[in-house]
């Protein structure tokens, strides 16, 4: 179910990552990078990269951040739509990331796992940080329904 309007996105650090509208995950530069399935984003080929989860009134609502849990989480892929160019607003207050979640991506990092790779090397999973090894392809994945 696609929810209706156009509102900014933050990352629990506070960083704004861009804008939700409808069911599409924008950045700031109107590149649809996620989309939305319930709170679950899944990125254009259908892998896991976060969710929305609730913060309090005081730190601006609903955030984005990464459920360790749910990383083999898989979906139907999309081709990205084009939203409009937007000028970011202020960063927010960060939280403190609750226990079995990561940092949701930047958008910078997914945009880099949109652009053809130019190395043979293999490429680190969308949003792991250097701590994190890379979840392994080999693992089974668990697909959901809308």
């Amino acid at each position: 179910m696609s929810q209706e309007g156009t509102y900014w996105l933050w990352h629990w650090s506070g960083r704004c990552f861009g804008y939700r509208q409808g069911d599409q995950l924008l950045a700031e530069d109107g590149q649809q990078l996620g989309r939305f399935i319930g709170e679950r984003v899944f990125d254009r080929d259908g892998r896991y990269i976060g969710e929305l989860r609730e913060a309090s009134e005081s730190a601006g609502g609903q955030r984005l951040l990464t459920r360790l849990a749910d990383l083999r989480l898989q979906h139907d892929g999309f081709a990205p739509a084009r939203g409009e160019r937007k000028s970011l607003p202020a960063d927010r207050e960060p939280l403190p990331l609750p226990a079995g979640y990561r940092r949701f991506p930047l958008a910078s990092e997914l945009k880099r796992h949109l652009a053809p790779a130019t190395a043979a090397a293999p490429q680190p999973s969308v949003g792991a940080s250097p701590a994190e090894p890379a979840p392994s392809a080999a693992k089974p994945t668990a697909r959901i329904a809308e």
